[in-house]
């Protein structure tokens, strides 16, 4: 099972804490103390990109697209296959806040087939990542996007 979340909500979970689930950082930066080796380098956003998302020089569709072109076209559907079973990708952001974990899990979906669930949420991701796999949903390069 593949799973994200959010480091407060990972701290002291009782699936962490038994091994059960190894909890993995995605985000720039790690709460202190975050081993090295639960950071996975290759779904981390570039700063620039974070930052001018904050600034709000990127909308979320722009952040979207900027970040499947610097960072998800180098990453493999064998290299998560691979690298990341039973794991939980964590960054910053609380499940009510947009951030690029939504990204990561549609991005799954599209490449693998594998449903990505926020861990405990009560949304169901398991529904929209399937509706994603069924329907073909792709995110349109800029210059075929429109706004009507």
């Amino acid at each position: 099972m593949l799973y994200t979340s959010y480091f407060a909500h990972v701290k002291n979970h009782p699936r962490i804490a038994s091994g059960e689930l190894r909890a993995m950082s995605i985000a720039v930066s790690a709460p202190a103390g975050w081993p090295e080796d639960n950071v996975c380098f290759a779904l981390r956003p570039w700063p620039f990109m974070v930052n001018q998302y904050k600034a709000g020089e990127l909308s979320d569709v722009g952040y979207e697209l900027r970040y499947r072109e610097c960072v998800l076209q180098n990453v493999s559907r064998e290299f998560i296959l691979d690298h990341y079973d039973n794991c939980v990708l964590c960054c910053w952001e609380a499940p009510d806040k947009w951030c690029h974990r939504r990204i990561v899990r549609k991005w799954i979906a599209e490449k693998t087939g594998v449903i990505v669930s926020e861990l405990d949420a009560d949304r169901n991701y398991v529904a929209e990542a399937m509706q994603i796999i069924t329907s073909g949903e792709k995110i349109v390069e800029p210059m075929q996007m429109s706004l009507f």
